[in-house]
């Protein structure tokens, strides 16, 4: 699901051309922008079983949809700032989304592949997040040079919110419930 997602290409930007804005945008220093990092981290440390906790009962290409939008719409919220609280809020935003991601990635693309390829379609999702993180950052930084940094991060907000909406739309086609922790989302 996620091979032409925004996650993949997007989410790498986050491990090259993010620490750049950072520095360039923000005037952060590398102890500052490795805080940010910290701040990822710590909220999916507090949070993630609880957020997961809550959605596993919920639709999950709405889901989708919902992570997508946070993922991109943190990113494009970059270059409305310059301070290191305003990035800790876009830190905050797109690391929602990330946790809404992780766990559910998987689970997603193994239930809803014909019986027998769930390895498969598993494999490709792992193998876009290794192509994304091949081409991310050539492709990242190239944006970010030639066309502008403020281009890039918009940009991921406009794919985004394509992404999100195009998720909304396929929900109802796919009423498949999503299992986790070993039962349907529907009532048991």
């Amino acid at each position: 699901m996620d091979t032409v997602d925004c996650p993949p290409i997007s989410f790498m930007q986050f491990l090259g051309t993010f620490p750049l804005y950072l520095r360039d945008h923000y005037g952060l220093l590398e102890n500052r922008i490795g805080m940010l990092y910290a701040v990822n981290t710590i909220a999916i440390v507090l949070f993630e079983m609880v957020l997961i906790k809550f959605v596993e009962k919920r639709d999950p290409l709405k889901l989708c949809a919902i992570r997508t939008l946070f993922l991109c719409f943190g990113s494009s919220l970059m270059p409305l700032g310059q301070t290191f609280g305003f990035a800790v809020f876009t830190v905050v935003v797109w690391t929602f989304g990330e946790m809404l991601s992780a766990p559910m990635l998987h689970a997603v693309a193994g239930q809803w592949s014909p019986v027998g390829a769930q390895g498969k379609y598993m494999a490709a999702i792992a193998m876009s997040f290794s192509v994304a993180f091949v081409i991310a950052g050539p492709l990242g930084t190239s944006v970010y040079e030639k066309i502008g940094p403020h281009f890039l991060w918009y940009s991921v907000g406009v794919l985004g919110l394509g992404l999100s909406y195009g998720y909304w739309l396929l929900s109802p086609k796919f009423k498949k419930p999503l299992e986790l922790k070993g039962h349907t989302t529907e009532s048991d």
